[in-house]
């Protein structure tokens, strides 16, 4: 089996493993997607506030952002390397950063970076970086970071790190600071926000701001 197929498998056992069917998706551009793994990982939404991709590449290998082989308009189904750092759009398979790595389109799979993430979606994924995680729609999967977590739509899964951030959540998180707006699951820290959170909230300080108990030290409950 070529290296690419076996990233492009590994993202697909990752999607099957950590999100459910109705939450694995993702956005391609321009006429069709890379080969597709599972019915679950790659499907075709796109989007028309932006333009087509230039295509699809088994590698892709940066140095800075705007230094890349190939251009940054380019899509990545297997493996990427940023030597300090890249931007490319999509990425099924492998993405790995000296210092960070940006993504304008989603990722569907595993990305490590010394300092830094950058996505635009995640239909099923696995974040790492040393500071902070940075996903502005939604995310499905583990994001873990040295600082910070953030997702700006909605969050399955598990966000782990001293200041954890969610639009809406469904899953875990576990740090000093955690907040959601909204959604069902578990928040472990010193201080645990959520304007209406179904579930336990386990801290020092514990807020749920359209819950019956709307604050309550150590534990909070509500369903």
């Amino acid at each position: 089996m070529k290296p690419t197929r076996v990233l492009i498998a590994l993202a697909g056992a990752l999607a099957a493993a950590v999100c459910p069917a109705s939450e694995v998706r993702t956005r391609t551009y321009g006429e069709a997607p890379p080969a597709a793994v599972d019915a679950r990982v790659v499907t075709r939404e796109v989007a028309e506030d932006s333009p087509p991709g230039a295509g699809t590449t088994p590698f892709a290998f940066s140095i800075v952002p705007g230094v890349s082989l190939p251009p940054e308009d380019w899509s990545v189904a297997g493996l990427r390397i940023d030597l300090f750092a890249g931007r490319h759009r999509d990425v099924w398979g492998i993405d790995i950063g000296g210092l960070g790595n940006e993504l304008t389109g989603s990722l569907t799979g595993l990305q490590g970076a010394g300092l830094w993430n950058r996505i635009g979606e995640a239909p099923a994924a696995i974040q790492s970086a040393g500071i902070a995680n940075l996903c502005e729609r939604d995310f499905c999967g583990i994001q873990t970071a040295g600082i910070c977590n953030w997702t700006g739509e909605e969050f399955t899964g598990i966000q782990a790190g001293l200041l954890n951030r969610a639009g809406g959540l469904t899953g875990l998180q576990a740090g000093l600071w955690n907040a959601a707006d909204h959604g069902a699951g578990l928040q472990i820290g010193l201080v645990n926000t959520a304007r209406a959170l179904s579930g336990v909230q386990i801290g020092l300080a514990n807020i749920n701001a359209e819950s019956p108990l709307r604050f309550f030290p150590v534990v909070n409950m509500a369903f």
